[in-house]
């Protein structure tokens, strides 16, 4: 019986890269784009020039390996794109492969009944020929694209799995290999379309096998490339059990020659390619030559001298030329790189996540309580960091000594008193006391910890989590979603963790492995903010990328996703929402569903509750069923990946979706991260296509559109405009659907509001320097704004009541233009009352009566979301001192970035410190550390470059060096933006001799 995909929402990890290894990856003839399939289930297209992020599709997926993407192909012209893995759809015995527009990432058509898991797909160069290389024996398959992607011929005469294929540049031959060890080759001729097998008489398919030959070098062939000259007909050949590559005849197998492997004592070369020209064979896999696996180059074809160039920390899993002579390559680790024709590396696209692998002993230490844990973010145990549950608090180095007895941090226990574990690390017989415990076959055993009571002990695999007791019988076991590299118990014996190959550390409560809590923690590479934004190269040395001083986000969730988080890192989970076997997925990251499933209250609760729905009512939070109360999406319907317009009055195409009866009530124009168009949509059909025009500024610019129903707003649909007419004339300003043209060039107006609160009626809460913070904050702005903007003007406001507050924010409202920059400074004290809500208090504020007298954040949110100019906002209100009596003194200042930085607010957040911080002030500094920080950096010691320019990555790297170093870490100052937004200058400096 046919199965459709489940319905429940899953919930995924969300990079904006991919989180498993990258199996395979395809390109355009013209070399435009890449698209990469991978085992996390998705599909991801990408300029090839930039490495932006253009598309992710989401085919169907349910639990388990189904969904795992093995094999993608492109259409030569760019037009669809063809995807499979292990996509049954829950029915093993019909697999399919989705076919997409490349435009629009639709699902336009599903070829099914294919009877084992799809390995690899390849197009042949005219774009007729779709081949299917399958699974377990189950051979070949050939589809007509030009025919409605008909079945034409089928050879199910294998012995074991087919990982390769490739038609010759002339369209006269298929090759293909296998696992049995043969290569196959079909000639392609005229004849009959009918569908065919070899040995079927009748008619005359277009497919026929000419030869089946075992190869010299290995008995696993697996990559097979033909060279890209028309007639040449060599074929190039790798192996999955060697390091070796021959090159054979293409017309007959014959072998010609082999490239020269010599010293390649380890590992195989299953990826093989030519460069564009031909002039030079390539090939990777799993050889390492100890600083990883790097691609493998030979010049003059394949005879001439060796190269090696770094590529992979952990295996190359395919190889595709550009048309420019570079090199796009697919890694396990997993990342998309582009190589230069010198091996140099242009692009590197890498998943944003720790490596846990060799996770065990000191390098994966916990508390006696399980609330605190120490890793390392890198290899081994390199780049230290330490998490803190109660403290929401995520910090790099080593952890601190602390006297606290839940606090000690402890490595895993390997040994105990009875239980003697041997051939547990990296093998597949572990054994207890000299009796193998009983794994699955080639299940290979990768970590172990001992209970306290030394009666027990974890045992962490490629596939599972298994717990046995002293006598080797198992009492548990747990699917896991990665090789479990590390495993460790608290010394309460309450809790097991483990660290696991897709980046997440995972808490279970031990009697039974029921999991309680995950953790993912972000590593931003070089150029990931290039990478996504499309504006740069995504290897250049830029020191405001300095990692070591680039925050790291981070998420902690429930299984049913309630979580918290640092101020960016809800984006970084969300849920997958299949759309029955013909459509693609829709995907709700966790930010978008925040003000439902923010909740550090029910996090805070687990470990202590080890359950779920008593952390929930404990914290007094309703469930809701997730499915009925889901945000609308939104599509573009044109093809934007490279879109250019030479006139201002454009014309967006694009279709609103809807799960619920809930009325689409605003559409979102966004440009270049801030709000442009607001257009009232009212009650509109699901699904049906709508257009609109407007006019746009004449310039380059990043488009976005999003939906918002009373449940939340969608994820934006992205468009990058290319300007190329003629350079804008002066006249009135864009804007509105029934707007003019053109605009005037000139300088934007920076305006300030600054509010700091020292002296406040109740003298209790007074501070030493809030107000002078403001004033200082000011100063600076009103000094080093000259050269970026026309005037500066700032509203510094010392000590103000809760109107003047108010009316400071009604003038900012009104003054800033789109062509403006808006900037809010706060600093004094802010407050969560008992329903959880934010209040700054001014001067007059009581502190038993926040309603009527704090200013509620709404108020904030509501003037800066409306700004039509650029949005910055200084946040400094997290001082100590118990001011609620009975509650923390600190404010959730998480989840008010959380929410300003959300796509549809679009602004750029600099926060004083994160989690539980205080900020702190000293008489010796003259100002708070932040504000101090801040003021010295937009005073030039956060210009980086020979342009002057202070830039908010500037900033944020000036800010987390300084900040960390006047308070000895004390304080952690966070930056955040929404990714639709690309760093820009905030003021410039004067150039010598100007």
């Amino acid at each position: 019986m046919t199965q459709s995909p489940p319905t429940e929402p899953l919930l995924r990890l969300e990079t904006g890269r991919h989180t498993a290894p990258i199996r395979s990856i395809a390109t355009d003839r013209a070399g435009r784009w890449i698209v990469s399939a991978s085992h996390d289930k998705t599909l991801r297209l990408w300029a090839a020039d930039s490495g932006r992020l253009l598309r992710t599709v989401r085919p169907p997926i349910g639990e388990g390996s189904e969904g795992k993407l093995y094999a993608v192909a492109m259409d030569p012209q760019g037009d669809w794109i063809a995807a499979a893995g292990w996509t049954n759809q829950g029915d093993s015995g019909r697999h399919n492969i989705y076919l997409l527009e490349r435009a629009s990432g639709r699902l336009f058509k599903r070829l099914t009944g294919l009877e084992n898991v799809i390995l690899h797909l390849a197009v042949s160069a005219d774009g007729q020929w779709l081949s299917a290389s399958l699974g377990g024996g189950e051979g070949l398959r050939v589809f007509d694209a030009k025919d409605g992607f008909r079945p034409v011929f089928a050879d199910r005469d294998y012995g074991d799995s087919s990982y390769g294929a490739a038609f010759s540049p002339d369209g006269r031959w298929l090759v293909t290999s296998s696992d049995d060890g043969q290569l196959r080759l079909y000639g392609i001729g005229a004849g009959a379309q009918d569908e065919g097998e070899v040995g079927i008489k009748g008619g005359a398919p277009r497919f026929t096998l000419h030869k089946t030959t075992p190869l010299e070098g290995g008995n696993q062939p697996y990559g097979v490339a033909f060279h890209p000259a028309p007639g040449d007909d060599r074929l190039a050949v790798g192996f999955h059990d060697s390091a070796t590559v021959q090159v054979l005849d293409g017309r007959d197998l014959t072998r010609r020659y082999a490239a020269n492997t010599q010293g390649l004592d380890n590992g195989s070369l299953d990826s093989v390619a030519w460069s564009a020209d031909g002039e030079r064979l390539l090939a990777g896999g799993s050889y390492d030559d100890d600083n990883g696996s790097p691609v493998l180059a030979w010049d003059q074809g394949g005879r001439g001298a060796r190269s090696l160039w770094p590529a992979a920390d952990n295996t190359i899993m395919d190889l595709k030329p550009l048309p420019t002579g570079e090199l796009a390559v697919a890694t396990g680790d997993p990342a998309l790189l582009v190589l230069e024709a010198t091996g140099a590396r242009r692009l590197a696209l890498a998943a944003g996540m720790a490596d846990m692998r060799d996770t065990l002993g000191d390098d994966f230490r916990l508390s006696h309580d399980g609330s605190r844990v120490a890793f390392g973010l890198g290899l081994g145990g390199e780049a230290p960091v330490w998490f803190d549950i109660d403290q929401r608090r995520l910090q790099r180095g080593p952890a601190p000594a602390d006297d606290a007895p839940d606090k000690a941090l402890l490595p895993p226990r390997l040994a105990a008193p009875g239980l003697a574990v041997r051939r547990w690390k990296n093998q597949y017989q572990p054994e207890l006391n000299g009796k193998r415990l009983k794994l699955r076959d080639y299940e290979t055993a990768r970590s172990l910890a001992i209970t306290p009571d030394g009666q027990r002990l974890l045992l962490g695999t490629e596939w599972r989590l298994r717990l046995f007791d002293k006598e080797g019988q198992k009492k548990w076991e747990k699917a896991v979603p990665g090789v479990a590299w590390g495993v460790n118990i608290s010394g309460d014996g309450r809790l097991a963790v483990a660290a696991f190959a897709d980046g997440t550390l995972r808490w279970y409560r031990l009697e039974d492995l029921k999991l309680l809590l995950s953790l993912f923690i972000s590593v931003p590479d070089p150029g990931q903010e290039e990478g996504e934004t499309g504006n740069g190269n995504a290897n250049k040395e830029n020191t405001q990328k300095d990692n070591a001083n680039k925050a790291n986000d981070w998420v902690l969730w429930t299984p049913s996703g309630y979580y918290d988080a640092s101020p960016g890192g809800g984006r970084l989970i969300g849920w997958h929402v299949n759309n029955g076997k013909d459509q693609a997925a829709d995907f709700y990251p966790a930010s978008s569903l925040r003000q439902r499933f923010y909740r550090p209250e029910v996090v805070a609760h687990i470990l202590d509750e080890l359950d779920e729905k008593k952390a929930l009512a404990r914290a007094g939070v309703e469930p809701v069923p997730l499915a009925l109360a889901l945000p609308p999406t939104v599509e573009l319907l044109e093809d934007f990946a490279a879109n250019s317009f030479t006139e201002a009055r454009v014309r967006l195409r694009y279709r609103l979706h809807t799960r619920n009866d809930s009325p689409i009530e605003r559409l979102l124009v966004m440009v270049d991260g801030r709000p442009f168009l607001d257009l009232d949509q009212g009650a509109v059909a699901s699904g049906v296509a709508q257009e609109f025009s407007l006019t746009l500024p004449e310039r380059d610019l990043e488009l976005a559109l999003i939906a918002e129903n009373q449940y939340g707003a969608s994820e934006p649909a992205s468009a990058r405009f290319v300007w190329k007419g003629k350079p804008a004339a002066k006249g009135p300003p864009a804007g509105a659907p029934d707007g003019e043209s053109t605009r005037f060039r000139v300088k934007p107006l920076l305006y300030v509001l600054a509010i700091g609160v020292s002296a406040y009626d109740n003298d209790k809460l007074n501070l030493g320097f809030a107000a002078k913070d403001a004033e200082d904050f000011c100063k600076v702005l009103e000094r080093r704004g000259v050269g970026r903007y026309r005037l500066v003007v700032a509203e510094c406001v010392a000590n103000a009541d809760k109107k003047t507050v108010l009316a400071g924010l009604e003038w900012l409202g009104k003054e800033v233009t789109e062509k403006d920059v808006g900037v809010l400074f706060l600093s004094g004290h802010g407050a969560n009352d008992d329903d959880g809500d934010y209040y700054f208090l001014p001067r007059d504020a009581e502190v038993g009566d926040l309603r009527y007298t704090g200013v509620p954040y709404y108020e904030f949110k509501k003037t800066l979301s409306r700004l039509k100019g650029k949005s910055l906002v200084f946040i400094d209100t997290c001082h100590s001192g118990n001011i609620l009596g009975g509650k923390r003194g600190v404010a959730d200042i998480n989840g008010i970035i959380q929410d300003l930085i959300a796509t549809e607010n679009g602004m750029v957040v600099f926060a004083a410190s994160t989690g539980e911080q205080f900020s702190l002030e000293s008489a010796e500094w003259g100002n708070g550390a932040f504000t101090k920080a801040l003021v010295e950096g937009l005073d030039g010691k956060a210009a980086y470059g020979e342009d002057g320019e202070i830039t908010t990555a500037g900033l944020e790297l000036y800010l987390g060096r300084e900040v960390k170093a006047l308070t000895g870490g004390q304080q952690t100052p966070t930056v955040a933006k929404p990714h639709t937004i690309a760093d820009f200058p905030i003021v410039v400096m004067p150039q010598a001799g100007a």
